[in-house]
């Protein structure tokens, strides 16, 4: 009996048997109505791939974003601490790093996981206001929360994506079920006419490796 596809077959496989399942269906007198019967679901996870590849894509670009929007968050924070840096220097009878830095560094907050930093940083800029807007570094604060806003929108996209790509995902496999089902229909149906021998010709062999490619090549071994 012809090999039917499962549940562990990528959708590359599927789109390959299919597309020459149907290929062979029409060669064959009578079996070009179950080609017509499958094509639609084919064509329907064609859209279904191309869609979860769109979606990974996306995923992968908003991921990109949202690491480069961290790192320019770390940038702020590291700039904050570098004008307190110089700002002691300049009026070391007020000096203020230490009020807005208790640890003396910047480190302790750029190393803060990345979903996690905003609200650190956030504080940070609270301390910053703190010193009044008289102050020379009060300004920093507006710059902070920029940075701050900016870094929770690049993480609230790449959730997005995220939960975008395991729906194109699941969708697509549901499409791959739709697909295998008819297949076996096809089966099915194309043996009550054509009986078991002639049926399997139509249903192209399935390799171990990758891709769904036929085992075997012209003038090589024929199994026994």
């Amino acid at each position: 009996m012809a090999k039917m596809l499962n549940d562990r077959d990528s959708t590359d496989r599927h789109l390959d048997l299919i597309r020459r399942h149907m290929r062979l269906c029409k060669q064959i007198k009578g079996a070009g109505p179950m080609a017509a019967a499958i094509e639609p679901v084919y064509q329907v996870l064609r859209q279904k791939q191309i869609a979860t590849t769109a979606q990974f894509n996306a995923r992968q670009d908003a991921l990109d974003d949202f690491i480069l929007r961290d790192l320019e968050l770390d940038d702020a924070v590291r700039t904050a601490f570098e004008k307190c840096k110089q700002f002691d220097r300049d009026n070391p009878a007020a000096p203020v790093l230490l009020k807005m830095f208790p640890d003396g560094k910047y480190s302790e907050i750029t190393r803060i996981e990345r979903a996690k930093e905003p609200d650190a940083i956030e504080q940070l800029a609270v301390r910053f206001e703190s010193l009044g807007t008289n102050h020379a570094l009060y300004g920093i604060a507006a710059d902070l929360r920029a940075k701050v806003a900016a870094s929770r929108t690049g993480l609230t996209t790449y959730q997005t994506a995220i939960r975008n790509h395991k729906l194109a995902e699941a969708d697509e496999e549901i499409t791959q079920a739709n697909l295998r089902q008819q297949y076996e229909v096809n089966y099915l149906e194309i043996r009550k006419f054509l009986g078991r021998g002639a049926t399997d010709r139509l249903f192209p062999r399935q390799s171990a490796g990758s891709g769904g490619e036929e085992s075997e090549e012209p003038g090589g071994a024929q199994p026994s």
